[in-house]
């Protein structure tokens, strides 16, 4: 299965660009539980679990580099505080 879509996107080795959305919005949803104690610390560990597992998938599916993973994780990072510090859509409560 993993060939077919290889071949679907674009040869032998991964061709999408960086920064990984995966990880860019991994890190937004880990970013948006993490330090909320209204979800169980349970939760929150699986989420940060999650996370590092999509982070890895990315590079062992070969659908991205290694590099993707830092500017995707980095950029999920801004974009988040610049969303708490301006509000941005007035719902964020945290």
């Amino acid at each position: 299965a993993l060939q077919w879509i290889y071949n679907m996107d674009g040869g032998r080795y991964g061709t999408n660009l960086a920064p990984s959305y995966h990880c860019l919005i991994s890190t937004c949803c880990y970013m948006g539980v993490a330090k909320r104690p209204e979800y169980p610390k349970s939760y929150r560990i699986f989420s940060a679990v999650f996370c590092v597992l999509i982070f890895a998938s990315t590079v062992l599916c070969k659908q991205h580099y290694f590099i993707d993973i830092p500017t995707g994780i980095i950029i999920g990072y801004i974009a988040m505080k610049l969303a708490l510090k301006y509000h941005w859509g007035k719902v964020l409560t945290f």
